[in-house]
């Protein structure tokens, strides 16, 4: 740690603890004072800096204006979780440009990104739902949209990376109580044993490498069948651009069948799928457009354009 700001001589190296619970966490920032630099330099300085500081489970990266927009098949520059702050908004990332969670400084609650709008479709169909388990809480966008406008709602949030957890505070996600927690487990050995126990399952998790193959095999999604209830939903988010994105969805369908329904988010980068228990689904166009004036004036989330996807989806 001594020699972080040799290593950074022309950026401002700040070393700060954070306390989370009974526990303090190491965190590290670092700002860029040329907000132009180059995009290469700024990956090269933090692969150096994860491996200067030898990162641990205490350690964490804050990355001010570190612009990471570049793809590259092998910037893998750290398995921690990197935050980064710019123009009112925080990102996470996993080591690399994918953004996997973005946050409005002004409003938390507010689902800045299209797939989580578009994965609130669940509420054509099960407006009211008394219990949502989500696997994947990155910043949280939607478990604290859930929080806030579903308020009667039990909701679990099962994370198993401890850095990404960490970081609830930094993303203002709201400490565990009665009906909202954020549970450190693997996803699909949280769900191994529930039974008839879920109103919508959401599936919205990732690593640096992409879709964990325990998140999307065929007995995973046999599993999340068997933990919804009668009418219950699951909602996953699959890349639009994974080679195996086709294997996924055929796997959903062969457990849910012709109770599928799949639609693109307006950039095209992500496929939201929606699967449901229930015999009535999917819904008519007469119910559809009932259903989106009683939910319009509680969610504004662009719900009409989410309808439209899912009426003529196949």
């Amino acid at each position: 740690m001594q020699n972080l700001h040799q290593t950074f001589p022309d950026q401002r190296v700040v070393l700060y603890d954070k306390q989370f619970g009974h526990s303090k966490k190491l965190f590290i920032e670092i700002t860029w004072p040329d907000s132009n630099t180059n995009g290469e330099s700024r990956k090269s300085a933090l692969s150096t800096l994860a491996a200067t500081t030898n990162t641990n489970d205490s350690t964490y990266l804050h990355c001010d204006n570190a612009q990471m927009k570049t793809h590259d098949s092998t910037n893998n520059l750290t398995s921690r979780a990197l935050v980064h702050e710019e123009n009112g908004e925080l990102t996470l990332h996993f080591g690399g440009p994918t953004i996997q969670s973005r946050m409005s400084q002004k409003d938390s609650s507010h689902l800045v990104l299209d797939y989580t709008r578009a994965m609130m479709g669940f509420l054509f169909f099960l407006p009211s739902p008394k219990r949502i388990v989500m696997i994947g809480l990155g910043g949280g966008s939607i478990a604290k949209y859930c929080r806030s406008s579903l308020p009667t709602c039990a909701f679990d949030a099962v994370e198993i990376s401890p850095h990404v957890i960490a970081l609830r505070k930094k993303f203002d996600i709201p400490d565990d109580g009665p009906l909202f927690r954020v549970a450190q487990d693997d996803g699909a050995r949280f769900i191994r044993h529930l039974h008839d126990q879920i109103d919508v399952l959401i599936v919205d998790g990732f690593d640096r490498d992409g879709q964990p193959e325990s998140l999307s095999s065929l007995t995973f999604y046999d599993d999340c069948y068997s933990a919804l209830r009668s009418d219950g939903m699951l909602v996953v988010n699959l890349c639009a651009d994974d080679d195996r994105h086709g294997i996924y969805l055929d796997r959903i369908r062969q457990i849910f069948g012709s109770q599928t329904r799949m639609i693109k988010t307006d950039d095209g980068t992500n496929t939201i799928v929606f699967a449901s228990k229930s015999k009535r689904f999917p819904i008519n166009f007469a119910d559809m457009a009932e259903r989106l004036r009683r939910l319009e004036p509680v969610h504004a989330i662009e719900l009409d354009r989410t309808a439209l996807k899912i009426l003529n989806s196949q």
